[in-house]
């Protein structure tokens, strides 16, 4: 069931070994992330889909980052100490993928340990405490019929599940 739902900016300022002389400037973005995640370990969630774009995603495809686990870190940001793990929901990003495959839909799995900073950044403030599996999710460029349909479909494999899902969709400022 869906649980927890946001918009999220993944502008890499908003990690603070990235900006410290931005401070200032980012407080007001920086205190409504404090927020949504103090909302999202009150949701108490298992698995979160961040939906995100990718440099090599296919734009006529919807798609997955798959990996066994994922790594992320702000390095091409000057930022060398912060580092993050994740796990895969793989039995959901599977009933994703099935579901996409069998309704025509195009969609492809790509492997990939290391998350961009369009996930990172959300995920740096909503990891909480409690580890929490991820699904990095990928939109693509094609005609808002599919989209309607991607969305509905995701929805309802969420409605079907027993597991508490949050749902992020990081996009630009």
């Amino acid at each position: 069931m869906i649980s927890f739902a946001a918009i999220t900016p993944h502008a890499p300022l908003l990690v603070p070994n990235v900006s410290k002389d931005e401070r200032e400037k980012i407080k007001i973005t920086k205190e409504a992330m404090d927020d949504l995640q103090t909302k999202l370990e009150k949701a108490d969630i298992e698995t979160l889909i961040v939906i995100s774009e990718h440099k090599k995603m296919h734009h006529d495809a919807f798609g997955i980052l798959l990996s066994d686990k994922y790594s992320a870190d702000f390095k091409e940001f000057g930022d060398f100490e912060t580092k993050m793990e994740f796990s895969p929901d793989l039995e959901l990003a599977e009933k994703i993928r099935h579901t996409a495959t069998d309704n025509e839909i195009p969609f492809s799995l790509v492997h990939q340990e290391n998350l961009e900073y369009t996930f990172s950044v959300p995920l740096y403030y909503l990891k909480g405490k409690k580890k929490i599996k991820i699904i990095p999710f990928l939109h693509n460029y094609s005609d808002i019929k599919d989209q309607f349909e991607m969305g509905r479909m995701v929805k309802k494999i969420i409605a079907e599940s027993n597991k508490k899902i949050g749902v992020i969709a990081s996009g630009h400022l």
